[in-house]
């Protein structure tokens, strides 16, 4: 995944400094200055794009609330005691279950730690309810992501 941060011109305009590099090491993730209207930076938009294909990329570095956080490590902890075999990493299966992704639902439940695996699951989520004051998944996982961009812009942009 590569940012297109758009209409820097027109934050420019603003009086905004956008620093792209610090916003890369926030996000883990290419950001990279364009403006669409004068075309301005479309080319480095275009070369790092092609050098994402031979280079390795770098891990999200989206974080979440303490209480996300938490369960997470619980259910990548299960996984690793069981040793769990996949070519997924732990912690991407952990927030798939707890944002209920129906295919990663599916792949688990024919696992024998199933069992298991579903009780610490049914634990995790009443304890995100109880947080979130909400039992939507998807609402509680927009909040932590708006959270966390929220943080990565005030910790970036100045005037």
């Amino acid at each position: 995944m590569i940012v297109a941060l758009n209409m820097i011109d027109e934050a420019q305009k603003e009086g905004m400094c956008i620093d792209h590099e610090q916003l890369s090491s926030i996000l883990g993730v290419p950001c990279v200055k364009v403006s669409a209207a004068t075309k301005k930076g479309i080319g480095k938009l275009l070369n790092r794009a092609i050098d994402m294909f031979q280079f390795p990329h770098e891990k999200s570095k989206l974080i979440y609330s303490d209480v996300v956080e938490e369960e997470v490590a619980k259910i990548v902890l299960f996984l690793e005691e069981k040793r769990y075999k996949s070519a997924v990493a732990y912690r991407d299966i952990a927030l798939k279950l707890l944002e209920q992704d129906v295919k990663t639902y599916h792949q688990m439940r024919d696992e024998p730690l199933w069992l298991e695996l579903s009780l610490i699951l049914k634990e995790a989520l009443e304890h995100l309810y109880l947080h979130h004051e909400s039992k939507d998944v998807s609402e509680i996982f927009a909040q932590e992501r708006a959270a966390f961009a929220k943080g990565a812009v005030l910790e970036n942009a100045y005037m």
